[in-house]
Formats: structure tokens, C-alpha cells, sequence
């Protein structure tokens, strides 16, 4: 048994709900610009306005209709490889914060929605 990855296919047929073909979408387009855009978003953290700037550039670049699909797998790149080895991070240098963030997130899940 290996635990080889399965090749993540270069198009994907996006299908409406009865089947349809509904747009074809370029998986390399989507997970260059997420990697591009965790970056940029983690580098500009500290100023609010050039954040705003950064999902408006990628909005702009990618389209409407790719940009959920780029900042949903940015956000995943962003815990993978940004915010997991903060937390790693803090946890070597004796100021754990993952308890902190689990409560977050529990208090945003029981008052948001």
C-alpha cells in the first residue's frame, strides 16, 4: 500500500446541478495565484488598506468567477503553510497560542451563526 497522491488533473469540468457543463477551469491558473495570494496577504498582514488593495488586484486578475476558487485554497495554503508554523513557532518558544486560536473558533462558531 502506498500513499501516493493522486495527480490532480490540469482542466476541470465545473457541471451545474443537473449534469450541465457549466465552465472549465485551469487547476495550475487557481493554485498559482492562491500561493501568490497567501503570500501577499500574509506579507501586508499589519496594514488593513493594502489587504483590501490585494483581494482587489486578484479579483481583478483572476475574475469573478475564479476568485472564490483561489481564495478558498489560499485560505487553505494560509493555515498549512503560514499559520501552522506560527504555531509551531510559539509552542518552541514557550508561548503556545493554538489554545487560544481553538477557542476562537469555537466562540465564532457558536455566536456567527
Amino acid at each position: 500500500m502506498t500513499n501516493e497522491t493522486p495527480e490532480t488533473p490540469a482542466l476541470v469540468t465545473v457541471v451545474d446541478d443537473k449534469g450541465v457543463p457549466d465552465a472549465v477551469i485551469d487547476i495550475d491558473v487557481i493554485q498559482k495565484a492562491a500561493t501568490r495570494l497567501m503570500y501577499d496577504m500574509a506579507a501586508k498582514s499589519h496594514d488593513i488598506e493594502a489587504m483590501r488593495k490585494v483581494n482587489e488586484d486578484y479579483l481583478t486578475e483572476v475574475g469573478p468567477e475564479l476568485f472564490g476558487y483561489v481564495a478558498g485554497h489560499a485560505l487553505k495554503l494560509m493555515a498549512e503553510c503560514v499559520v501552522e508554523p506560527l504555531l509551531v513557532m510559539c509552542d518552541k518558544a514557550k508561548t503556545p497560542r493554538r489554545a487560544d486560536l481553538v477557542a476562537a473558533a469555537k466562540n465564532a462558531n457558536k455566536t456567527l451563526r
